[in-house]
């Protein structure tokens, strides 16, 4: 089964709770990754962040405005600050295995509730 070129980064939930990104910094083109395995970490004013790769694949792309503008991650998750493009060797079955929006968004949602509980 051929490979997918699926674009990677952080859900507005995960930079909201996260606070202002200072710096982000991408495996570089060319790095193979286990699903599972770091492909960037995120540095922000309340934690440092590591994001695991959701599925196999290698990194083909990193987006430069990173380098230079790192709080397009807060402004723009879902646009402009998406931070890599993966070549994912079996997306159509590796797909499978992530939550759709409703079913994210649920999870989230419940999170959320027993945060608020604990305080």
């Amino acid at each position: 089964m051929g490979g997918s070129r699926v674009r990677v980064g952080v859900t507005d939930v995960v930079q909201q709770h996260s606070g202002d990104v200072a710096f982000v910094s991408v495996k570089a083109a060319g790095t193979s990754l286990a699903a599972g395995e770091e492909v960037a970490g995120l540095e922000t004013v309340k934690v440092n962040l590591s994001l695991a790769l959701p599925v196999p694949g290698t990194v083909v792309e990193v987006n430069p405005a990173l380098d230079t503008s790192p709080e397009v991650v807060n402004q723009d998750p879902y646009g402009a600050g998406w931070l890599a493009v993966i070549e994912a060797a079996s997306w159509e079955v590796d797909r499978l295995g992530l939550l759709d929006p409703p079913t994210y968004f649920s999870v989230m949602q419940s999170q959320v509730e027993q945060e608020l509980r604990e305080q």
